[in-house]
């Protein structure tokens, strides 16, 4: 069964006759994102740039939190919003270092594509995302996410 059959939002979300096939569409907040100062000790090194860690780090700040721990237990703890997408860019990001060290993939091609879907995951975080999520945990594998996030329009 060709895996596209599987992903049922593909058949029920809005369509763009444009583009010729069925997308998901969100509104892009990309502008509403709140500018803040990130220091550079706290940023991890990317295999795709600096502009690349600085756009994880981003997310990692908008999508978790620290609670921090009370008397019952000592020890903080870090919650995820929206773990479907955030733990997802996560698979991309490492799927992403793996083909660009097997050659299946141009470094130029992986950039592009994680900056992409980046972006998307930082535009849609005010939004509901409830049918996207589920897309997401009901793909399988790699290629799979890679296709829910290629599909995303954001307008």
């Amino acid at each position: 069964m060709d895996f596209r059959s599987r992903l049922p939002w593909i058949n029920i979300i809005g369509y763009s006759s444009s583009w010729g096939r069925r997308h998901i569409l969100f509104d892009n907040d990309l502008a509403n994102i709140k500018v803040i100062d990130i220091d550079p000790n706290y940023i991890s090194k990317h295999y795709l740039g600096e502009d690349m860690a600085i756009k994880m780090h981003l997310m990692k700040e908008t999508y978790t939190y620290i609670e921090r721990g009370d008397e019952i237990n000592p020890v903080d703890k870090t919650i995820v919003n929206k773990p479907s997408i955030f733990y997802s860019m996560k698979k991309l990001n490492n799927y992403y270092i793996k083909q660009i060290k097997k050659g299946t993939i141009s470094r130029e091609e992986a950039k592009d594509r994680l900056d992409k879907y980046l972006d998307i995951c930082l535009s849609i975080y005010l939004q509901s995302t409830d049918s996207f999520e589920e897309a997401l945990r009901s793909s399988k594998g790699n290629d799979e996410l890679d296709l829910v996030f290629s599909r995303v329009v954001l307008q």
